[in-house]
């Protein structure tokens, strides 16, 4: 059986994050007494299996591969002392060790920061909302780069569209027309939703 890691969304896995996956996998063979049974090199290949799976062409170092590339940095507190690069990366490297990130040879995630631009996004469909018509702009991150400062730049440079409050199932009161779910205070994932109406 070829056995791979992998995520579909936040739905399915919290964090999105099959480096997580693979070493809660690893770290069964020592809840069991039986940690020879999960060498370092093979939970890494049950790991990286998923390109495979997935057939995109990604996973290997070769002429004709995509450049899929993560730049590790393991200099860092939660990794050191560093004697095997492997074991680091796989027992105590996280994202925030991931300096770089190329996908098809463009940089989605440099010197620790994504680079990917929402902005664009959102402007394009402002295009297609109409007099009274509601934009909604919602994403799976609680980071304020992605989330209040992209609506607020948006906002600033679109005066006919302002935020409008609502109201969630499950949850107390209104906001002003944005909203941050935290998973420690609402049970939910990390989501923002904010909701704009034109004029």
């Amino acid at each position: 059986m070829n056995l791979c890691i992998g995520t579909d969304g936040a739905a399915s896995s919290n964090s999105v994050d099959p480096l997580e996956q693979a070493r809660l996998f690893a770290l069964l063979g020592k809840l069991t007494d039986q940690a020879e049974d999960y060498p370092l090199q093979e939970v890494w290949q049950v790991m990286m299996r998923g390109h495979r799976a997935l057939n995109f062409g990604s996973g290997s170092l070769t002429p004709g591969a995509a450049a899929d590339l993560c730049f590790w940095d393991l200099d860092t507190p939660q990794t050191a002392p560093l004697y095997d690069p492997l074991a680091a990366i796989l027992y105590s490297a996280d994202s925030r060790n991931i300096r770089h990130v190329m996908v098809a040879g463009e940089f989605c995630k440099r010197d620790g920061t994504l680079v990917f631009d929402t902005a664009p996004i959102l402007e394009n469909a402002a295009r297609y909302v109409k007099p009274g018509g509601i934009l909604l702009y919602a994403t799976c991150t609680v980071l304020p780069e992605e989330n209040g400062a992209v609506t607020a730049d948006f906002l600033s440079n679109r005066p006919e569209f302002h935020l409008e409050p609502f109201r969630l199932p499950g949850l107390e009161g209104e906001n002003d027309g944005s909203l941050t779910l935290w998973p420690q205070r609402h049970g939910t994932d990390g989501f923002y939703i904010c909701r704009m109406r034109r004029s």
